[in-house]
């Protein structure tokens, strides 16, 4: 279910922890999203392997 209040949240608190560590601000925003939608896509995956019988 998508939570883009949430993701937005994460996203600028990440961007922080990257400012205050001296890491490229940048870079770390694009791994975090990155990493949401490979765990969003897994989530996806598992639930079509669970529930066949909701495929089009």
């Amino acid at each position: 279910m998508p939570a883009p209040d949430r993701v937005r949240a994460m996203l600028e608190e990440r961007r922080q922890w990257a400012h205050d560590a001296g890491l490229p601000v940048d870079e770390t925003e694009d791994f975090f999203k990155d990493l949401i939608h490979w765990f969003i896509n897994q989530q996806i995956t598992h639930w079509r392997v669970l529930h066949p019988e909701a495929q089009p």
